[in-house]
């Protein structure tokens, strides 16, 4: 403020040798494509091994994707939203703190695996393959390097991880209410 008054002495201390903004913007940067090319990495490792592991699974999250991309969203929405609020309302009781840890633990871990799917479906579109014999991860790697450059983009970024987030998370809760609800039907839950 132009009009405040300092009271005891003003102390000016340069910064280091060496040290600028602009070295600190290149460290900022430097940090992001670090950060970036890990999660590249690690999504591209537990993609593949997810898909490889459960294929048909994946293969009925990929459907529900394409046959119902809507309720897929809402569906996403709503979960993204809802979990964690009754999550934070079990910790706060204390005696569901633990249920409400482990809910929060498995809502963070679907929420990161929501977007594979996401990405094989986007990957199978991109790549107009809608038969079942198609290789998933090959699906899932274009699928994975698009979503990868188009994160990168400031506001466009954020609006795409949010859609992947949401749309892969719909078709993932609604592929294992069906997959319940045939092993109930077999009678083997």
């Amino acid at each position: 403020d132009e009009n405040a008054t300092v009271r005891g002495p003003i102390t000016s201390r340069p910064l280091p040798d060496g040290w600028s903004l602009e070295r600190a913007r290149q460290g900022v940067v430097g940090a992001r494509v670090l950060a970036a090319v890990v999660s590249f990495l690690s999504t591209l490792i537990l993609g593949l091994i997810l898909l490889r592991v459960y294929p048909v699974f994946s293969r009925r999250v990929t459907a529900i994707l394409r046959d119902q991309p809507g309720v897929s969203l809402g569906v996403g929405g709503v979960v993204l939203v809802v979990t964690p609020v009754a999550a934070v309302s079990l910790v706060v009781t204390l005696l569901a703190l633990p249920v409400g840890v482990i809910l929060l633990a498995l809502y963070g871990v679907t929420v990161y695996l929501a977007r594979i799917y996401t990405m094989t479906w986007a990957g199978q579109w991109l790549l107009r393959h809608k038969d079942e014999s198609t290789s998933l991860a090959r699906a899932f790697t274009v699928g994975l390097v698009v979503y990868s450059l188009l994160s990168l983009v400031p506001v466009v970024g954020g609006l795409i991880t949010l859609g992947t987030v949401l749309f892969g998370l719909g078709a993932l809760l609604m592929a294992k209410k069906e997959l319940i609800a045939g092993l109930r039907e077999q009678q083997q839950v």
